[in-house]
């Protein structure tokens, strides 16, 4: 089974996915909202990359593991988290080290489609959950100039195949079906500033995992027929 691996973008993933400081207020406050303690919980983000996240969070917990597969995408967070409140680990959610029932909280922001065997990630988090436990769903969204587009030129014109993982109505059944218990798992969304133009150049750049599994020819035929899709669209 695998799982995509980000180092080949490490150097320029928080140029192509920028998170507003709104938006990470906005998901901080509804967490401090709903759960006063956090001061005294222990949380575990899985596919934590280069910390978009996990840097605005990590101080209003107890502890914060941060785990990824890519040791690149480690690396750049690491020096961006000057004050160390992030405990860095590469390691794979499939097969994690941690002993049973020790986490209060499990984040997973934009990570479960990039996963081919979620089944056994699902299992793992179960036995690190405490009985308690919550775990964050993130889910991103496009907002601005004809965003909407994004998903239909995606999957329907440059996709050369599905994700391994799941996609996100999935994400919110699977986990429906494996934490049962009554608000196990939280959903946040947050937003993706783009416009058209910029999501044709993170096309053209390779910016997108979908586009990793292309050769260059088949790239570039991909983006003729993006290009035609918009004029004759007039987007």
């Amino acid at each position: 089974m695998k799982s995509i691996n980000f180092d080949c973008i490490a150097k320029r993933y928080d140029i192509t996915r920028a998170i507003s400081k709104e938006t990470l207020n906005n998901i901080a406050n509804t967490l401090k909202s709903r759960f006063y303690n956090l001061k005294y919980q222990d949380a575990l983000e899985i596919g934590i990359g280069t910390g978009r996240f996990g840097i605005e969070f990590a101080s209003l917990f107890s502890s914060y593991i941060g785990i990824d597969i890519s040791e690149k995408m480690l690396m750049k967070l690491s020096e961006k988290d000057c004050h160390r409140r992030i405990k860095l680990l590469k390691m794979d959610g499939t097969t994690m080290s941690f002993v049973d029932n020790c986490f209060d909280f499990v984040f997973l922001f934009s990570v479960l489609h990039l996963i081919e065997d979620w089944k056994k990630l699902f299992l793992e988090i179960k036995r690190i959950l405490k009985n308690d436990g919550l775990i964050v769903i993130g889910r991103k969204e496009y907002v601005g100039e004809k965003s909407h587009i994004y998903e239909f030129i995606r999957h329907k014109i440059v996709r050369k195949s599905k994700d391994i993982g799941l996609n996100f109505d999935e994400q919110i059944l699977e986990l429906s079906n494996e934490f049962s218990k009554q608000d196990s798992v939280i959903i946040s969304n947050f937003i993706f500033r783009t416009k058209v133009v910029e999501l044709l150049n993170l096309f053209k750049n390779r910016d997108f995992s979908e586009i990793w599994e292309l050769s260059d020819i088949e790239l570039n035929k991909k983006i003729v027929l993006v290009i035609e899709f918009l004029r004759n669209n007039k987007y």
